[in-house]
Formats: C-alpha cells, structure tokens, sequence
C-alpha cells in the first residue's frame, strides 16, 4: 500500500493480494497510511504480525463454522479382535506386483476372489492364503481395470469383473489367467454385481456416463452376452441431500437371498428389500449410535468437510438365522473410522461397534476382516451370543 509522501506499494501488499485480502482494509483499520523513512520497516513488521494474527483467526473460524456441518466425532474406535470371537487367521501371499491392501473380497467355498481397485487387479486365494492366480492392470486397454468392484463366478473357470469406472464388463478364463472378452455396457458408476443364472447378471450402480441422476434406478439387470440392461429396479431413495449425497460419494450394496435382495444406498439410514420383479416388500430404518446421516449438500461447504460430515454403507450381508449384517465406514481426520451393525429380523439393533479393521467378506456367520497394521493379514471371527 502506498505510504505516506510515497507512491507505489510495497511487500505486504503483494502478500494479502495473494492471501485474498486487500491492504486497503489494513489501510482502514489502522486509520492512517503508514509512515515513510526510518520507521517505515517497523510499522511493515507490525502489519505482518497483524496480518498473520487475523489470517490464524480467521482460519480457526473457518475451521469451526463446519464443526456444526461435520456432525459429532466418532465415538470410541475398537477392534474387532477384541469384540468378535476369534476362530481362525491366514496371512495372504504377496508378492513385488501384488500388493495387499484394502480390497473387495467374494469368498466361495475354494477361498477368496480379490478385486484390487489401486492395481486393477484380480486375484483368486486359495483358502490357505496362497496366491493361485492374478490377471489385470492399471489402465484403459483390454484386460485392463480402472475400478473393479468385484469378481464374480459365472461358469466353471469362468469370472466377470464389472468396471466399475468404465462401465464395461471383463470376462477371464482360469487357469491362464488371461482377459479373453470385454462387453460394453449402459452402466456409469458402479459398485457389486452377482450372477442370477441364465446368463444373466444383477449389479448395482447407476446408468449412463456421467449423466446419472436421482431418476436413475440403482440395481440392474444384466445379459451377460450383450451388456445390455434387461430391467432395472429401486429408485434411488431418500430426501434430495441423500440423494445427491449418494449420487457423488455413496455406495450401493446388496445382498441376495434367492429372489429377495436386500439393499443399502449412500448415507441413508435404513435397510430396503425388494423382488427380483421390482417390487418393494420393506423399508426398515435402523438405529445406531455411529451412523452418521448426510445432512448437508455437496457444494455447500469445502468438499474435505463435506465428506467428513457422513457416514457411508460398504456392504450389507444377510446372515443364515435371518439377521443382517451392515458394514460402513467413515472418513475422519484423514482417517477411515469402520463400523459393524447387526440387526435382528424386527429390525432392532444387536450389535454395534466402531473399530480400524476394514471387513471384507462375510463367509456363512464368520466375518473375514483385516489388520489394521497389516492388510494382508487376514482374521475370522463370529459375532459373541452374550451381545446379541
């Protein structure tokens, strides 16, 4: 700013030009200009150290006018070691190109089917942990994965990934290993998929290339042969924030039981089940102390509050005595806080617990997650009778 009998303006100028904040109002403040000569290097130091007490206070309003937006803190963050029973363990084979980390695991009676979205690979382990096979990788080309969500059986030595950012489905053999057929499709975002039989597929996500909306259904079925959607189902539920929640960051799951699916979308509270004909049976809401609801649109606020400020489903299980298993995690402090939620056939809550350790799979009534430390550490463990 200019000072006194000067013209021109000097550093702290130049700096609050580039902070946002005009000298001017310094200017205002301070009721004078500043001087020139001897003391002019003074009075620049004490604009500096005001400028930086007001940038410092400024930022901590900022950071606390989205303390309300964020919603409360996780509540205490356990392990699941200590509140499972721990029945089994197996420290998955890696190797230089195969890296473990937090993955999307199918479980069958042969062992796990791993889709890894940070290498777009694929890999099948046996149940001893042992590496069996791994196809796939980073990249736009054939037998190439930018996002696969899962890998599904589809006939014998016969898998299908959908890619769940391209929107194509890729066909591999075993046990070469080897991406033999790509399928495009409608699909835009998507997330899970499992076979129906008859050469058909049900996957969940959202249709068209960057074009869905809350119009777009959110569970589809698929021919296998084609990629073309044969019939789609559920609307995309809840208010416009927990649609549009949904729609940026959310995540679809499901989980079959012969022609029911049960099904969890975005931040939304509550657990839908609908017919392989798309018909709604039940939309049961749930209760849990660490669920955070989406209460505040995308856009509104700075996006690394905005997706502190909810928590997300990641799978949904249905357990063999008719109870049904939701796993969900929440980003806070640059961390993901998970969570496990049991409920009963009424709905009511049984179990619900934070903890570090993502879940991966659910194999009968035995969870499958990993170490917190260690991912390719893998542990089994059964929820306790005395909590439920």
């Amino acid at each position: 700013m200019p000072c006194e009998g000067n013209s021109g303006t000097n550093g702290t100028d130049t700096g609050m030009r580039e902070l946002g904040v005009s000298s001017v109002a310094f200017t205002r403040w301070s009721r004078r200009a500043p001087p020139c000569g001897p003391i002019a290097a003074g009075w620049d130091g004490k604009v500096q150290v005001m400028a930086l007490l007001m940038i410092s206070t400024l930022s901590g309003c900022h950071r606390d006018s989205y303390a309300h937006a964020r919603g409360a803190e996780p509540g205490i963050v356990g392990s699941l070691r200590d509140q499972l029973q721990i029945v089994d363990s197996l420290q998955v084979e890696e190797s230089p190109t195969s890296q473990v980390v937090t993955p999307f695991v199918t479980s069958d009676g042969e062992g796990f089917v791993v889709a890894d979205m940070s290498e777009g690979e694929i890999r099948r382990y046996g149940r001893d942990g042992r590496l069996r096979w791994s196809t796939g990788k980073k990249g736009w080309g054939p037998g190439e994965l930018q996002l696969p969500a899962q890998a599904v059986s589809v006939g014998e030595n016969e898998y299908v990934v959908v890619d769940g950012k391209r929107g194509i489905l890729q066909f591999t053999r075993t046990p070469d290993s080897v991406a033999w057929r790509t399928v495009s499709t409608d699909l835009g975002r998507s997330f899970q998929s499992a076979p129906l039989g008859r050469g058909m597929l049900l996957v969940a996500g959202y249709t068209g290339h960057r074009s869905y909306s809350r119009q777009s259904p959110i569970l589809h079925v698929l021919d296998l042969a084609t990629g073309t959607i044969t019939r789609s189902i559920m609307p995309m539920p809840g208010d416009d924030i927990l649609a549009t929640t949904a729609l940026n960051a959310g995540v679809v799951a499901f989980s079959r039981m012969t022609d029911t699916i049960l099904v969890t979308v975005g931040a939304v509270d509550t657990v839908f089940s609908y017919l392989l004909s798309g018909e709604r049976v039940s939309a049961r809401g749930f209760r849990s102390e660490h669920f955070q609801t989406a209460t505040v649109r995308p856009g509104t606020i700075p996006r690394e509050y905005w997706r502190e400020s909810f928590t997300r489903h990641h799978k949904v299980y249905a357990l063999s005595d008719g109870r049904v298993l939701l796993s969900h995690v929440r980003l806070w402090s640059g961390e993901h806080v998970w969570g496990t939620i049991v409920l009963d056939r009424g709905g009511n809550t049984l179990f619900d617990e934070l903890h570090r350790e993502p879940l991966l799979a659910v194999r009968g009534d035995t969870l499958v997650f990993a170490s917190a430390d260690n991912p390719a550490r893998w542990y089994f463990g059964v929820l306790p009778r005395a909590k439920l």
